[in-house]
């Protein structure tokens, strides 16, 4: 109270310094406030640093005019700019408390998520040999995979990619993984797919609609003799045989989340020494030297280039192959690769 904020307002619009003298210019400026409270000096000046603004230095007095001179307006910016000086720097400290508390969180998300991946990225069930690498583009990841042998004797496995990355897309990978671990936990007699449904079911209530998953899910048979999928909008599997023979498979299907969610289904023989490829989109959408996308194409050439290679291996060179075409020094989106050998040594 007291104060002139018709002034205020003009060093806010001008971003000049001013000095008032008298009533008699605060009625040329029809301010009220410096005629109802008799102010005879009036000093202003904006707080700005590095071409920021924050805020206002004002001081007034009643008692005389002509208080204030030029001298005294250059010791005003003086003080002036350090008040705002220390006001960014406050600022700046309060930003970099809230960014750790941020990576603290961040980072306690990605150790949550980081619970519901397998235990190792390398597993072998006899003749069935199962490899996998998962890279997220930040901390928290929207991808996931997993992987079982039944009682029966038939192995299964699951790649999925929710939209996005972050703490949002991760904390829905950790609800879909739930489903499937109650399931070992109960002992339920659901089957892949139904289970699949009910993780469809779980995204769809809690996202509505703001988040959906893609997935690729297969079934090895006891005997090595037939793979069984399910996929809904997922990019293609890639089967390569013993003898290089290369071919994309998959089945029509619609996102987990969806209104109108769809679940495809197929199944392909199984030869010994057959090699299936799944990954999430983030690896061939890389952005690669020409403005272009690594590809299926060029995915496909590796695989049978470096057929002969352990999955492990043969995961570790595509990734470096990607590290070396990418345009930027940035991952922009997550990436998981799973490869399954059947009948390999």
């Amino acid at each position: 109270k007291g104060y002139s904020s018709t002034v205020i307002q003009k060093v806010f619009e001008s971003g000049e310094s001013l000095i008032f003298t008298g009533s008699d210019e605060g009625e040329a400026l029809q301010s009220k406030s410096i005629v109802m409270h008799n102010l005879k000096s009036i000093m202003v000046v904006p707080m700005v640093v590095g071409g920021e603004f924050m805020g206002i230095a004002y001081v007034d007095s009643s008692l005389a005019k002509g208080l204030f001179n030029e001298s005294d307006l250059e010791v005003f910016r003086s003080l002036a700019t350090q008040v705002a000086v220390g006001i960014k720097n406050a600022r700046l400290a309060d930003q970099e408390a809230l960014q750790r508390e941020l990576q603290k969180d961040l980072e306690l998300t990605a150790a949550v998520q980081n619970m519901f991946l397998p235990r190792t990225s390398s597993e072998s069930f006899g003749d069935v040999q199962l490899h996998a690498q998962f890279r997220p583009a930040a901390l928290c990841s929207g991808d996931w995979w997993w992987y079982r042998r039944q009682e029966c004797g038939s192995v299964c496995g699951i790649i999925a990619d929710v939209t996005g990355h972050g703490a949002g897309p991760a904390m829905l990978t950790a609800s879909v993984a739930t489903c499937f671990i109650l399931k070992e936990l109960e002992a339920s007699d659901l089957s892949l797919p139904d289970t699949i449904k009910r993780a469809h079911e779980t995204i769809h209530k809690v996202a509505s609609g703001e988040y959906l998953m893609s997935l690729f899910a297969f079934q090895i048979n006891p005997e090595r003799t037939k793979l069984e999928f399910w996929s809904a909008g997922h990019p293609l599997a890639v089967a390569v045989s013993k003898n290089n023979e290369i071919e994309l498979f998959g089945s029509a299907g619609r996102m987990l989340g969806m209104s109108d969610f769809k679940l495809g289904y197929g199944e392909r023989s199984l030869g010994k020494g057959d090699r299936i490829f799944l990954y999430s989109d983030g690896l061939t959408e890389t952005m690669v030297g020409e403005g272009r996308m690594f590809g299926e194409r060029r995915l496909m050439k590796f695989l049978t280039a470096s057929n002969d290679l352990p999955g492990d291996k043969l995961i570790s060179g595509i990734l470096q192959k990607v590290d070396d075409l990418r345009e930027t020094d940035r991952q922009d989106d997550d990436i998981t690769c799973l490869v399954v050998d059947v009948g390999r040594s």
